[in-house]
């Protein structure tokens, strides 16, 4: 017997309804919750073969997504960096700062700009005039 120790039943019906409780908590969060990271890298994964040379920019929080591992291609990726050590602070907080003008820094030329963009849809609705006049389509729209 699991219990022997314990003779109150009550203790140990407790036990079970804690653990029984449980079970669609941990199935929620380890399933479901925050998934949109994991499955934005499998729809990449297939959006990008019909590219001959496809590039993706990561418009999103510093390490938001996996990267490589789940692309599993050899192509370019780039994304907002962190280091602490920038003088005028890491590049996603000035991204986020201001994202028109952080755009217009790093891609002035419109050949050099990915073929893909990664962003959260609040994002999208920011640069929805940069999205167009660089003829971006919305591929995903919400995870």
């Amino acid at each position: 017997m699991l219990w022997t120790k314990y003779k109150n039943w009550g203790f140990k019906c407790l036990v079970v309804l804690l653990l029984i409780s449980n079970v669609p908590m941990a199935m929620y969060f380890s399933l479901i919750h925050k998934r949109g990271s994991l499955t934005i890298m499998d729809e990449l994964r297939t959006a990008i073969a019909d590219y001959p040379n496809p590039s993706v920019l990561f418009l999103t929080n510093c390490h938001a997504t996996p990267y490589y591992s789940h692309i599993h291609q050899n192509i370019t990726m780039n994304f907002l960096t962190c280091s602490q050590f920038e003088q005028a602070g890491h590049q996603a907080n000035r991204f986020f700062h201001d994202p028109h003008q952080w755009l217009s820094k790093h891609y002035l030329n419109n050949a050099e700009l990915p073929t893909h963009l990664v962003m959260f849809d609040s994002l999208t609705l920011l640069l929805e005039d940069f999205l167009i006049d660089n003829d971006y389509q919305k591929v995903i729209y919400r995870l």
